[in-house]
């Protein structure tokens, strides 16, 4: 009860910053740049969301969107193949999820393209990413919300060994939000296409789409999140680079703030979890 109230109250919170935040710059999430890279970051972050809701990480989604420019049948795949090795290696082995999604990570890095050309395809004139990335928003919201399967995430998230003794298969858990991610990442990436340009490898996407699952309330050390709250934080996170970019501030001088910011983020989110923990 305690949570969910402050869940409840992070949101309301959210809502007016995100709104203060689009009234004081209409032009940055209301134009069609806006709302491409609002929809790929909140398509992505979701599938984050999944990850670190169940006591993950998953430091491959960003450069596994950037990858799929590529084109979304062999986006997809890779998508598909990152997340089940992912998935797979953090399940069955004792290796950390930072180190087996770093290791992801470099290759992607290392083996994906440099960008896509072109406008994002539409339908009825709004980009295809956008109308996506909203099935995703209220799909991922349902299974989170008002199936077993959400709650068997939040469960293996927050205590693994009970949700083992309850007859759920943590490691099944495990493997399927990594494919999550993996897989959502991919086709924001490949229906997103140029708008990954400024983004690089997706070193960079991997920042800001980790920064909006942080904002919506999500904890490092796993069992919350909302769905609700990253779409939030990553409306912010759009405003946010606006705001750079306005500054005129190099990319180097905008990772650093964006690291900057999720150090501020986990510390508090950290904090905040052990005021509302039960005792």
């Amino acid at each position: 009860m305690i949570v969910a109230t402050a869940a409840r109250s992070r949101e309301a919170i959210l809502v007016v910053l995100a709104a203060g935040a689009v009234a004081a710059q209409p032009g940055t999430l209301l134009s069609t740049p806006g709302l491409v890279r609002a929809a790929l970051i909140a398509s992505v972050a979701i599938g984050l969301l999944f990850v670190v809701a169940a006591g993950g990480m998953d430091l491959s989604a960003g450069p596994v969107a950037a990858f799929a420019v590529v084109g979304l049948p062999y986006g997809l795949l890779v998508g598909l193949a990152c997340g089940l090795v992912n998935g797979l290696l953090v399940a069955r082995t004792r290796i950390p999820p930072y180190l087996v999604t770093l290791a992801t990570c470099a290759v992607l890095v290392s083996a994906g393209p440099r960008g896509a050309s072109g406008d994002p395809t539409r339908w009825f004139g709004v980009p295809v990413v956008v109308w996506v990335a909203v099935v995703i928003v209220i799909a991922a919201h349902i299974v989170l919300t008002r199936t077993r399967t959400g709650l068997h995430v939040y469960f293996v998230g927050s205590n693994a060994d009970g949700a083992r003794l309850s007859g759920i298969r943590p490691g099944l858990v495990r493997t399927l939000v990594y494919v999550t991610s993996g897989v959502l990442a991919a086709l924001a990436g490949a229906l997103a296409g140029p708008e990954l340009s400024p983004l690089g490898t997706g070193v960079r996407l991997e920042f800001l789409v980790l920064t909006a699952v942080l904002i919506g309330g999500a904890s490092l050390s796993g069992g919350r999140g909302t769905v609700i709250g990253t779409v939030l934080g990553s409306v912010l996170c759009v405003q946010l680079l606006a705001v750079m970019d306005v500054l005129k501030i190099n990319e180097y001088g905008q990772q650093c703030v964006q690291i900057a910011v999720l150090l501020l983020l986990a510390a508090f989110n950290e904090r905040r979890q052990a005021l509302v923990r039960p005792t």
